[in-house]
C-alpha cells in the first residue's frame, strides 16, 4: 500500500493484483496467432506512456489504484496535485520502480 498526501488529506493506492487486472481490462489487443482472441494489456500501454511523461496515463494508474480506497480522490484532486512537473516526475518516478516488481 503506498500513500500520498494531497492537500492536508492521505490517500492510499493499492498496487495488488486487483489493480493489475482493472488496468489491464482498460486496452485488449488481437492476438495474432489464435484469430479472434484478444490479450488485455491495458497495465503495460499505461505504464509505458507514463515511462514516455503522459501525465494523463500517471493520473489513469493512480486513480485506478485508488479504487475501492477510503478516502476516495476526486479526479480534480488529483490532477491538480500532478500538474507540478517537478512533483510529477518524483511520483512517476516512485510508481516505475513499482511497476518494475510486477
Amino acid at each position: 500500500m503506498e500513500e500520498l498526501v494531497i492537500n492536508g488529506q492521505t490517500y492510499e493506492f493499492k498496487f495488488g493484483i486487483g489493480f493489475l487486472r482493472d488496468m489491464n481490462k482498460m486496452i485488449a489487443v488481437p492476438v495474432k496467432e489464435v484469430p479472434g482472441m484478444k490479450k488485455d494489456v491495458g497495465f503495460n500501454y499505461y505504464a509505458a506512456e507514463m515511462l514516455g511523461g503522459d501525465v494523463e496515463a500517471l493520473v489513469m494508474i493512480l486513480n485506478t489504484a485508488n479504487k475501492g480506497q477510503n478516502p476516495r480522490i476526486t479526479p480534480a484532486a488529483l490532477e491538480g496535485y500532478v500538474e507540478d512537473p517537478d512533483r510529477t516526475l518524483r511520483i512517476a518516478t516512485k510508481y516505475v520502480n513499482i511497476a518494475k516488481k510486477f
